[in-house]
């Protein structure tokens, strides 16, 4: 899974684009690939929370992908610039992606 996020200082408006897939960083072989190299899509739902630089939770997703729907982009405005996100944070899954008001931040 691999996803993106974007934020417009102007619209104040957070993209966060979310995709299954193979991922770039993967050099390992996988039997469970189909012919095309690519891992089998599955069902999942989870949460992602949006933070600001001082900490504050700005919103929250919760995207759901399917193998009918393997890619969704959400759109959130928010009051301050994003600086964080935390996936699955019921599981302490937690991912920094960069400093606050970056753009085009990928997480695999």
């Amino acid at each position: 899974m691999t996803g993106e996020w974007d934020y417009d200082e102007e619209t104040k408006i957070i993209t966060l684009t979310i995709e299954q897939g193979k991922s770039s960083s993967s050099d390992n072989e996988n039997e469970d690939e189909d012919e095309d190299g690519a891992p089998p899509l599955f069902d999942v739902a989870f949460t992602i929370e949006v933070y600001n630089k001082d900490g504050a939770l700005e919103t929250t997703f919760k995207p759901s992908l399917t193998r009918n729907t393997p890619k969704v982009v959400l759109q959130a405005k928010v009051a301050r610039s994003p600086c964080y996100l935390h996936v699955n944070p019921q599981l302490a899954a937690v991912l920094t992606l960069g400093t606050w008001g970056g753009r085009g931040r990928r997480f695999e």
